[in-house]
């Protein structure tokens, strides 16, 4: 943009800007840590000294790999949440 567009941009439009730029950095972001995420699943896979019992069987398993045990807690909190209510 150049200092005339400043000069005469109105709110909306420079909002709209704004959401762009950082809708886009969220993505670029998320593509550094998805690219970080494979390197070390790569590495995993490759290491001869990490047990075969806690490689992850497919890159999907390994990006999900928390999941599992959030949801059991979630669900343990609402059973306990359920029978403090009664």
């Amino acid at each position: 943009m150049t200092v005339e567009d400043y000069e005469f941009i109105e709110f909306r439009e420079l909002s709209n800007k704004l959401n762009g730029f950082y809708d886009l950095e969220r993505y670029r972001q998320k593509e550094e840590w998805n690219r970080i995420n494979y390197i070390t699943y790569s590495m995993l896979l490759n290491n001869p000294y990490v047990k075969k019992s806690d490689k992850p069987k497919t890159f999907e398993k390994y990006l999900n790999r928390g999941s599992k045990q959030e949801n059991q807690n979630q669900i343990k909190s609402q059973s306990e949440l359920d029978s403090w209510i009664g």
